[in-house]
């Protein structure tokens, strides 16, 4: 049946991403604003048409290609994951909803099928802001994680990476990227090992219950927002390994003392820390700091002060 949509009734996007649920019908229909005809589809209570969308209905219909959140399928007690096939319907992705919580399982296998992904690049933070999971496992098939998926989940405290996995590993509740030896997320009780090189954007963003963390001396570089949003984070020694620091690397955080062990000044991108935030560094090098971290030329102080 055709039926009359008018614009304003609140039924298009307005180029909305679209989510990743069941299809519930679709028809065709005629624009109330233009008075042309095209396609409508609805995905949980929303409609989507080729009209708002900007193109055909059969592409959005793909993106959203048999997910199920059918909890008694999926292989483990966890509620609130939702599969869906990628790679040509040869693996599956796996997303969540605000409704998980507790000890989250990832399974290795899905319908016969290998679960190599979490998340979807086109849409990202897949497990944003869940703050009631208290632990991720993640299985040896997966092999790409979108960036920032674990982002705000605040009551994290273990993070578990099974043995065989050749993209990942977990150590000291941190999960690192092999390949790099780069932390890609931690959590509240993460313990940074020695041999990490690097402290990935957003990696520890939004944990506003870290309340210290220690930088090893294998670390040469803290990424971008990386401990963004940390309110109970009071203090941070950066060793002298570090040679860069990112744009909002610790911007937004709880610190009232920040120590840089180096005596040469590590590339430091835009608001990396907080003002006013007294910054001790080695007493020879306090000029060479103001120097060169002009925007905090006032809160370089020399350690021999403390």
């Amino acid at each position: 049946m055709r039926d009359t949509i008018n614009h304003t009734r609140n039924l298009t996007t307005n180029h909305h991403k679209p989510s990743r649920t069941a299809t519930r019908f679709q028809s065709t229909g005629s624009c109330g604003f233009c008075g042309s005809w095209f396609k409508i589809i609805l995905l949980i209570g929303v409609l989507y048409t080729s009209c708002s969308l900007g193109g055909d209905i059969d592409t959005w219909r793909d993106m959203v290609k048999k997910p199920t959140t059918d909890n008694s399928e999926k292989g483990n007690d966890n509620s609130g994951l939702t599969f869906t096939l990628i790679e040509n319907d040869t693996a599956y992705s796996v997303t969540s909803t605000y409704g998980i919580a507790g000890d989250v399982v990832i399974p290795a296998v899905y319908n016969g099928l290998p679960v190599t992904a979490i998340g979807n690049s086109d849409w990202g933070e897949v497990f944003y802001n869940i703050t009631n999971m208290t632990s991720i496992t993640i299985p040896a098939s997966v092999t790409n994680i979108d960036d920032w998926a674990f982002s705000g989940c605040i009551g994290l405290e273990r993070i578990t990476v099974k043995t065989g996995n050749v993209v990942y590993e977990s150590l000291g509740n941190c999960l690192i990227r092999i390949a790099d030896n780069t932390i890609i997320l931690g959590c509240k009780t993460s313990v940074i090992p020695i041999g990490v090189l690097s402290i990935g954007d957003y990696a520890f963003a939004y944990y506003v219950n870290l309340t210290s963390i220690t930088i090893p001396s294998s670390v040469t570089s803290i990424g971008s927002s990386a401990f963004y949003n940390c309110y109970g984070l009071t203090s941070i020694t950066i060793p002298d390994s570090v040679t860069r620091i990112g744009s909002n690397a610790f911007y937004h955080c709880g610190l009232t003392s920040i120590i840089v062990q180096g005596m040469n000044p590590p590339q430091l991108g835009s608001g990396a820390f907080p003002k006013p935030c007294p910054i001790y560094v080695p007493d020879s090098a306090v000029a060479a700091y103001q120097s060169s971290w002009s925007d905090y030329s006032d809160q370089i102080v020399s350690i021999n002060t403390m």
